[in-house]
């Protein structure tokens, strides 16, 4: 019989010990799967590769800053992807950095959407009209559709009990997404208010210079109304014409 040599021993235990190695390394990995499955379905434990488009709960102090409201509205439907009341928009658009002047904004917010075509009413909250395809819709009208309401009648008309409507005369070269259409676009909004150009500034993100020249070259011409030197209302239906001289 053949007695163990030390070179013997050690190339044993040598064998041995790199069979440890492995067999710890394939417990580290086990354990390590273990602890990524529990996190499954755990909210906020997804990895940041794995999350999609901006979520609602990560809009910053500034996500809407310098933008309209029709402009903010969609840009945070298309970060929710879902319809959202007028009071959600008005606190996520506010929350998210967008100026304005209104006393009422979410009266403002509501009228605004209602005359942009980009917009409908999904059963009280608002949508994008791009997200239903098959929904047909007449161009020469400005009113919103409502998907799964029956469209309300209209009252007979009477003397004195209209709301005031703004009045929207011809404005030759007045461009989309100019200073001269966000100012119409924000008295119109409000038109029993009247505002000053530094409100007005605010409300559309430009610059007091800009708006003081535009508000004076929309007076001028009788778009807007100057019921005294300094202070801008929409011109509405029932409107008195007469204004402040110069």
């Amino acid at each position: 019989m053949n007695t163990p040599t030390p070179d013997s021993y050690e190339a044993v235990i040598a064998d041995l010990e790199a069979k440890r190695d492995q067999l710890t390394l394939m417990i580290e990995n086990l354990k390590n799967m273990r602890s990524m499955a529990s996190m499954v379905g755990v909210p906020g434990t997804a990895p940041a590769a794995q999350r999609g488009p901006l979520a609602e709960h990560e809009i910053g102090h500034d996500t809407f800053f310098g933008m309209t409201i029709a402009d903010a509205a969609r840009k945070y439907l298309g970060i929710v992807k879902r319809t959202k009341t007028t009071d959600e928009i008005v606190e996520a658009v506010e929350s998210g950095g967008l100026k304005h002047a209104s006393q009422d904004f979410n009266k403002t917010v509501r009228s605004v959407l209602g005359q942009q075509e980009g917009f409908v009413r999904v059963n009280g909250e608002w949508g994008l009209t791009e997200w239903y395809p098959g929904m047909r819709k007449d161009k020469k009208t400005k009113s919103v559709p409502v998907i799964g309401k029956p469209p309300a009648k209209k009252p007979n008309a009477k003397v004195g009990t209209d709301k005031p409507r703004a009045v929207h005369p011809r404005k030759g070269d007045i461009s989309p997404g100019s200073i001269k259409a966000k100012l119409l676009e924000a008295l119109a909004a409000a038109p029993r208010t009247t505002f000053n150009g530094a409100q007005l500034a605010n409300a559309i993100s430009s610059d007091i210079g800009s708006v003081r020249a535009a508000l004076g070259e929309l007076f001028a011409r009788g778009i807007v109304l100057r019921p005294e030197q300094g202070q801008y209302q929409a011109k509405t239906a029932d409107s008195n014409t007469s204004t402040a001289t110069t």
